[in-house]
Formats: C-alpha cells, sequence, structure tokens
C-alpha cells in the first residue's frame, strides 16, 4: 500500500468536486470552507469543474488537483450518484505515483475504494469538509470533528475545541507518528456516554468472544451493491468490511446482503461490520421506526450471518451516525467483541 505523508500546518490541500457541485443552496458555502481550512493553517487551491461538467470532465478536474505538485490532500465539496461514471475515466497510473490524503463517505466512499483498490493508495472514510467546517448549518459534533483531523494528520488535539470530557474518552490518542497499536474506542459500548438523544439507545452486539483481525475496508452498502453491479469492485478477501446505510429500512438491508452474497463479494472477508444503520435527522417524524429496535437489529445480524457465513459485528461511531470517526482504507486492524473497540495495528500515513 502506498500511504501519503500526514497533513501538517502550511500544507496546501484542494477543494474538489469530482461528483459535481452542490444544489445552488450549498454554493455560498463553499468560501466558507476555504475561510475554514485558511484559518486552521492550511494554504487553499481549488479545482471545481462547472457545475455543467461531464463525468469525463469532473475526472479531468479532480486528476488535475490531485497531480499537482504542491497539493498534500483533496477535500471534496459534495458527493452524488455520478461518481460512478466518474471513476470510469481516473487515471489510476498517474495517481498511484503521488499518494495523498483523501477523505469520502456515503457515495463518495465508493472513490475512497476505488482509489485504494485501484491506485494502491490509503485513503479515508469519514466525515466531508461540508459538514466539519466552523460555519456548517449542520456542523458535525467535536468528536467526529476531532476525529478527521486527528486521523488525517496523526496526532492528538488538532482542534482543541472538545468540551466534553466524556466524548475525549472515547477518542483515540497518538503520542508520536510511529505509536502503533492505536485503539479507537467504541463509544456506543458506554451508552450513559452518549450526549446526543438521537443516538442514546444505540448498542453495540457482538457474536462472538473471539478477536476478529482483517483489513479495513469501508463502504457504503449502497455503494458496495452498486460497484458490484457494474463490476467496478476487485478483491476484498481477508478484510472486515465496515459499512452502514441511511434510510433502508430493515428489509432492504437483507435484500442487499442476500444480492452480495450470491456473488463472490464476500469470499475470503473475515468479518462484516455493519456501523450504523440510520435514517435522515432532519424531519419531523421517523419513518423507520426500526432502526432503533436493537432486538430487530439483532435478528437481522443473526439472519445476515447464516446467509453469509460470518461474524456480524453491529454498532460504531462511524457512517451517518451522530458520532463519526474517520478510518482509513486497507490498514491491518482487530476488532475486540467485549468493547466493541477498533484498534489499528499500522500508521495509515507516513
Amino acid at each position: 500500500m502506498n500511504k501519503a505523508q500526514r497533513l501538517s500546518l502550511g500544507d496546501t490541500v484542494a477543494l474538489v468536486n469530482p461528483a459535481g457541485m452542490p444544489p445552488v443552496r450549498f454554493m455560498r458555502y463553499i468560501p466558507l470552507m476555504e475561510k475554514y481550512l485558511c484559518e486552521e493553517g492550511f494554504v487553499v487551491k481549488k479545482y471545481l469543474a462547472e457545475n455543467t461538467s461531464n463525468p469525463e470532465q469532473l475526472a479531468s478536474m479532480f486528476m488535475e488537483a490531485w497531480t499537482d505538485p504542491v497539493v498534500q490532500a483533496v477535500f471534496p465539496i459534495c458527493g452524488n450518484p455520478i461518481i460512478f461514471e466518474v471513476l470510469k475515466y481516473l487515471k489510476a497510473k498517474r495517481m498511484e505515483q503521488k499518494p495523498i490524503i483523501f477523505c469520502g463517505s456515503s457515495v463518495l466512499s465508493a472513490l475512497s475504494v476505488w482509489l485504494f483498490q485501484n491506485a494502491g493508495i490509503v485513503t479515508f472514510f469519514g466525515p466531508h469538509l461540508p459538514f466539519i467546517h466552523t460555519y456548517a448549518p449542520q456542523r458535525e459534533n467535536e468528536f467526529s470533528v476531532q476525529s478527521f483531523w486527528s486521523m488525517v494528520m496523526w496526532k492528538k488535539g488538532r482542534t482543541k475545541r472538545i468540551s466534553s470530557t466524556h466524548e475525549l474518552q472515547h477518542f483515540f490518542s497518538v503520542r508520536d507518528q510511529s505509536h502503533v497499536p492505536v485503539k479507537l474506542s467504541n463509544i456506543y459500548r458506554r451508552s450513559d456516554l452518549i450526549k446526543d438523544e438521537r443516538r442514546r439507545d444505540a448498542t453495540f452486539i457482538s457474536p462472538t468472544q473471539e478477536i476478529v483481525r482483517g483489513n479495513t475496508f469501508c463502504i457504503t452498502l449502497g455503494a458496495l451493491l452498486e460497484m458490484k453491479r457494474l463490476g467496478m469492485l476487485l478483491d476484498i478477501s481477508g478484510s472486515i468490511v465496515f459499512t452502514e446505510t441511511m434510510d433502508w429500512d430493515l428489509e432492504r438491508v437483507k435484500g442487499a446482503f442476500m444480492e452480495l452474497s450470491n456473488s463472490t463479494v464476500f469470499h475470503g472477508v473475515n468479518a462484516v461490520f455493519i456501523t450504523a444503520l440510520t435514517e435522515r435527522t432532519d424531519r419531523q417524524e421517523k419513518q423507520f421506526p426500526e432502526l432503533q429496535d436493537s432486538e430487530k437489529i439483532e435478528a437481522l445480524c443473526q439472519s445476515i450471518s447464516s446467509i453469509i457465513q460470518m461474524p456480524i459485528f453491529y454498532g460504531f461511531p462511524l457512517g451517518h451516525g451522530s458520532y463519526k470517526m474517520t478510518m482509513p482504507q486497507g490498514i491491518p486492524c482487530t476488532i475486540d467483541p467485549d468493547d466493541g473497540s477498533v484498534s489499528l495495528q499500522e500508521c495509515p500515513v507516513i
């Protein structure tokens, strides 16, 4: 695996839109993202394709940002399913010669996985910049913001804004660049410490008492399914698949795993960690109350485990939940079934 240099103050980062421009109502936040990055101590360059750009043009602009000699990280401003078309035009050979930081989640987890599998670069799954900058209307909690910066910079205390000792002790500490393993604590193992009422009912479910080992592979279930359908997914044997959904009912989740089980996707996979099954939080009434029923979720996990013949864990701060860890792709890790923690056995950056 090729690893990027960890991000440092003074580095140049690029704002990119490989999946196109966001809706007009969000366009005004782009200058605020730039302002935030400058205030955090970085130099910013914008590589933003026009909102009329086709997939090939979006890929070309993304490649231009990636291969810019001074750019050390590219941060996307939005996601969109058009990314699956964009992937067809990216040049993996050119990108693997210059490993840099990339973080994408939701549908952009497909791009994170593609870069990891095709260019051999350790990328990241985590929150996007539009939701972590200071001026975001729905800003992530400091647990999520801190995780993002600490992971891509591989150091503790990047933002120094965590006010809650509860959130602080459910984070992770990197004492120096070479210190491994690093334990990522699972806040959902201690529901009494969850401040966000939307996730106070969250839980951790373990089907085994044995430590599970494998390489991290993080992707939303929808993106995993689409990459399989399009023939874009390479071999993931030896992995622990971390996956999640938003606005999917339990039958749809089960159906997706049944479809995947009928292919070779899970051959050689060591375990699946369903980190979150959530719904949008900007609605007045919940449309998927079953997603908060721990008994139904446990039954679902047991059913899926039987279908794909491997352990299924549930409940980790990764994905569309209120608490969002940032996780690297392709790094050896272990899952502790007692406390739901994940320990990274290698540094994801150099």
